[in-house]
């Protein structure tokens, strides 16, 4: 493996395993530990077991690549299981769960870039990579059954998304400075953009309610008629306001600032029901 590729997917993953990590205890209610594989520049292939359940997504910058993620097929179904009752309703699961930690690890990969690095449009699909690609095992799962079952994640990134991810970006653009050395690490992040989402309300579905929401379908929220709504950043609640009119779009007046005690307190409460339930679907 090329140090280019190496470097391409050490960055791809370092960005993706954590946010992996957090998507499966948030989907299933269990810490299911990804381990790195061992050296991403070996020789060799190591295939799981049985079918391979593959899934790829493109990522899209001022260019766009792909890469694909393998797991074995009864990994997949050991992982969703306690969430997802019905075999019919797991791989969906799984798809959704996996779609999340992408878009996590693209938001985590754009930091330092000029423009960011976005999941398409389009869910994770089916599809295994070329059939000439140096596939190896660069993760595994530790699955608890009786015992804990490693099993390999599968990884592979096409030749846009190695370029994509390691080819050179021009600096953001800042004020001249004659020692940009001792400018503060706020400084620096200071043109870095934050995901702001207003939260109408929520809701607490279970899974397979969410797999029979269609078009005309109602989604009561927790939340009445003319009171605050939250402004979400990270999936942390920072203000709440009230939603107002702007020049013909909607915006939001603030009303109250949330103390980082208060931000604490809905964050550990929104932890404890995650063993219980999906996490609460948010209305934007």
């Amino acid at each position: 493996m090329s140090d280019k590729r190496q470097d391409a997917v050490g960055a791809f993953l370092d960005a993706w395993i954590p946010e992996f990590e957090k998507s499966l205890e948030m989907f299933t209610g269990h810490t299911v530990p990804v381990k790195r594989g061992g050296d991403i520049g070996g020789e060799g292939t190591l295939q799981p077991a049985g079918e391979i359940l593959w899934n790829k997504q493109v990522l899209e910058c001022e260019a766009s690549g792909a890469v694909w993620i393998g797991i074995a097929a009864d990994a997949c179904s050991q992982l969703t299981a306690s969430t997802a009752p019905e075999p019919s309703d797991r791989e969906p699961l799984y798809r959704e769960l996996l779609k999340q930690s992408l878009e996590g690890a693209a938001h985590i990969l754009s930091t330092g870039r000029s423009q960011r690095i976005v999941c398409s449009m389009h869910a994770p699909e089916g599809g295994a990579p070329p059939s000439d690609s140096p596939i190896m095992p660069l993760a595994w799962l530790a699955i608890e059954d009786r015992e804990p079952i490693p099993a390999p994640i599968l990884v592979w990134l096409d030749t846009a998304l190695t370029e994509l991810l390691v080819g050179k970006e021009q600096p953001l653009p800042g004020p001249p400075s004659e020692n940009r050395e001792e400018t503060s690490s706020l400084e620096r992040l200071a043109d870095l953009e934050l995901p702001v989402a207003v939260v109408l309300g929520r809701a607490a579905l279970k899974i397979q309610e969410v797999l029979k929401l269609t078009a005309g379908s109602l989604v009561e929220l927790d939340r009445r008629a003319g009171e605050a709504v939250e402004i979400v950043v990270h999936n942390v609640v920072v203000a709440r306001g009230e939603v107002v009119s702007v020049s013909g779009n909607y915006g939001v007046r603030i009303l109250e600032v949330i103390s980082h005690k208060d931000r604490f307190a809905i964050q550990a409460t929104a932890a404890s029901r995650l063993p219980r339930m999906l996490p609460k679907a948010a209305i934007n």
